[in-house]
């Protein structure tokens, strides 16, 4: 088959929130590694300079490109039409989708969708979430109907609208602003603590904790980001992530991952730590699976799509769906034993002839953050530290100037102490890469699902 993996965008390089991602190992060698265990498929790229996860380009430089793939790098401003007429042209029988993540709004997905559309209008075979149910997952509210509609457990809370909201400050002629005391009286129907986030953005960036009515609508006056904005009770539990593969004709559903959460019981995106697989007896995860795989078969994914989950008093609860790659999708491969692309490849080959799971490469993983450092160091650590299963260096420019910049860090082992006794390792050779807060931490989570001692 001649298959062609495609994104129409990330985050842009003239973006006010540029990044730059630096990946070890490279996106190319993975290209390389895919091209090589299937033969006889012809691999291609389609994508746009934005496209950081996909490969190896960094602020629009191409850093390596695989010697068995080639790549068709596009103009960001390329419509959706002609995108697909690109793939088209060049004979693609099967196109998939590699949606990616943007900042201020995580639309992309959406975008993908409407190639795949057209796509599917010239006779090619896609790989895609439908164009709706990106839409449904990328619209907050509208998602939180479609799960109460079909017996999913979710967080309640209600939907603001920015245009009536802040409208008073945009709108000379207007004095008294009924809207927001229509979401006032809102306010005092949720139980306390809220979580308050934009309604359509991406990741967990930007997401503010409410202790009372009074404190939620006080942040509400302070926010005016230019959003819409979801205002929801604050779930007691446990923070997880899980992975869907496949189309409706068959998926696989990662073992879910833990994530560690700060003080106020909210996942930091730039200090938390991610661990699994969690599979014990208590959190049903064999139940869980199956409740994703018809959340799936609902919305008609064909592709990826990642989870975000609350496990709360024995039972498990829905925040959101991102049906894209995602943060989580390195540390799942590698706890899964694949390589990242593979899984959307076997979703190409009728469902009698997928093959996603690697039972005998199967590893526990562990995630965690550090300061930044130069490639030469990143190479060295994980030629000394071959648990070291991949590192992202990651520089984040601020709109009002500034960068945050850091390393994700994913090592691997057989169980949960193995992984530890590498984390110790790591950081008596490299205290600099390991916090004591990583390590402690680490302990923790390690320590309460792990049998053995650590």
């Amino acid at each position: 088959m001649k298959i062609a993996y495609y994104s129409t965008g990330g985050i842009d390089p003239a973006s006010p929130y540029s990044s730059r991602h630096f990946l070890f190992p490279r996106k190319a060698e993975e290209w390389d590694w895919l091209a090589e265990h299937r033969e006889e498929d012809s691999i291609a790229v389609y994508c746009t300079g934005s496209a950081t996860h996909m490969i190896d380009i960094a602020g629009g430089e191409l850093l390596e490109t695989s010697g068995r793939v080639p790549y068709h790098i596009l103009p960001t401003e390329t419509p959706v039409e002609a995108f697909a007429d690109r793939m088209a042209e060049d004979g693609v029988e099967v196109a998939i989708a590699y949606s990616l993540p943007d900042v201020t709004f995580d639309w992309y997905p959406v975008r993908d969708a409407l190639v795949g559309e057209a796509l599917r209008r010239k006779g090619v075979r896609v790989i895609a979430h439908p164009a709706k149910s990106a839409e449904d997952c990328l619209e907050k509210m509208t998602f939180q109907k479609f799960l109460k509609e079909n017996g999913f457990l979710y967080a309640e809370g209600i939907y603001v609208h920015s245009g009536m909201f802040y409208a008073d400050r945009r709108i000379d002629r207007i004095r008294n602003n009924v809207y927001q005391e229509y979401i006032r009286s809102r306010l005092e129907t949720l139980k306390y603590p809220v979580i308050m986030k934009e309604a359509a953005g991406s990741g967990s960036v930007g997401l503010q904790v409410a202790a009372t009515p009074e404190e939620a609508f006080r942040k509400l006056l302070a926010m005016d980001g230019g959003s819409d904005i979801m205002v929801e009770e604050k779930l007691e539990g446990e923070s997880f992530g899980i992975e869907l593969y496949g189309d409706p004709e068959g998926y696989h559903v990662s073992d879910p991952i833990l994530f560690s959460t700060g003080e106020d019981g909210v996942t930091d995106p730039f200090n938390s730590i991610k661990y699994g697989p969690i599979h014990d007896a208590a959190h049903h995860v064999e139940g869980l699976k199956e409740e994703m795989k018809r959340l799936g078969r609902l919305l008609g994914l064909s592709g990826i799509a990642e989870m975000d989950l609350i496990f709360s008093d024995g039972k498990w609860y829905i925040l959101e769906v991102n049906p894209r790659f995602s943060l989580l999708s390195e540390p799942v491969g590698i706890m899964e034993g694949w390589n990242p692309f593979e899984p959307l490849a076997e979703t190409a080959l009728p469902p009698g002839e997928r093959h996603f799971r690697k039972e005998e490469k199967r590893s526990t993983v562990l995630d965690f953050k550090s300061g930044a450092f130069p490639d030469e160091r990143i190479r060295e650590i994980r030629e000394r530290f071959p648990a070291v299963r991949h590192v992202m260096r990651f520089l984040y420019g601020l709109p009002g100037g500034g960068e945050v910049s850091y390393c994700d860090w994913v090592l691997s082992g057989e169980n949960g102490t193995t992984v530890l006794c590498e984390l110790r390792a790591l950081k008596a050779e490299y205290p600099e890469v390991v916090s004591d807060a990583v390590l402690r931490n680490a302990e923790q989570l390690i320590r309460k699902y792990t049998e053995e001692e650590v």
